[in-house]
């Protein structure tokens, strides 16, 4: 039976389909900013897909402007086009009488960023959502290999608000908040052989960044950090099959990298 390789690309294409079907089970519709760049506005009107149904939507005329704009590739790459973002989304009803929906509300309209892991904007993202009129949302799925029952899903509209909680300023700089060693932040795996700290040590490499960490704990067989905004994550696995984690328990990154571990180790024991 053949098999594929877990790569970053397949669980972005996994993210991807759950966002996809949360629009679906939500009555939006979406459109990938790469299909406006390639088939452009055409009188108001973009070609939005929901499921497998197609819907053309008659923009509102002040918001036709950004939507050009916006869709635009980020590089000069014809065959690799790099966008600001993923979608432009609609709130969706029942079309006219000529198959064009007119949506003259603009609230009815939203960017999407999708990411996957607790991958987070980027600076040029965040920077350009300060310049748009159309509110921008980040679309999460924290581990979509899990079963779609375990499989979590966020979306936050990216605002004042949202820059504070992920730890970011308003120029987007990352704030990095200082590393508190206390027991209470520390939660440890007892007997994990090297084959499953091996799966975990890779998925996690997929699911967020992970920068290696020199020890000088000669107990220590390897160590590494996960960086999610706005904070750190130590990980060390000793020679006798601990493996310990030390963070704030309360961060939602935290909580995801925990419940990924938690899942590795359920499914090879």
């Amino acid at each position: 039976m053949p098999k594929i390789e877990i790569t970053s690309g397949l669980t972005g294409n996994l993210s991807e389909v759950y966002f996809k079907e949360y629009c679906e089970q939500r009555g939006w519709a979406y459109i990938s900013l790469e299909q406006i760049h390639e088939n452009g506005i055409k009188d108001g009107v973009l070609k939005f897909k929901q499921g497998f149904n197609r819907i053309l939507i008659k923009l509102p005329e002040e918001l036709i402007k950004e939507v050009e704009q916006i869709s635009k590739p980020s590089n000069s790459s014809i065959l690799k086009p790099s966008f600001v973002y993923d979608f432009l989304t609609c709130k969706v009803s029942q079309t006219g009488k000529d198959g064009i929906l007119k949506v003259k509300n603009k609230r009815n309209f939203n960017w999407v960023e999708v990411k996957t892991g607790s991958r987070e904007l980027t600076k040029n993202q965040i920077l350009t959502s300060k310049k748009i009129a159309i509110p921008l949302f980040r679309f999460r799925v924290p581990n979509p290999l899990l079963s779609s029952e375990e499989v979590d899903i966020y979306s936050d509209k990216v605002d004042s608000k949202y820059l504070f909680e992920h730890g970011l300023d308003s120029k987007a700089s990352i704030i990095t908040k200082p590393y508190n060693s206390s027991k209470e932040n520390k939660t440890s795996f007892k007997k994990v052989i090297p084959k499953n700290f091996s799966k975990i040590k890779q998925g996690l490499k997929k699911l967020f960044n992970v920068t290696p960490y020199q020890s000088d704990d000669p107990n220590v067989s390897e160590r590494f950090e996960i960086v999610i905004t706005g904070a750190k994550f130590p990980v060390s696995y000793y020679k006798n099959g601990t493996l310990l984690i030390q963070g704030d328990k309360s961060l939602e990154g935290f909580k995801q990298v925990i419940k990924f571990i938690k899942h590795t180790l359920e499914n090879d024991s």
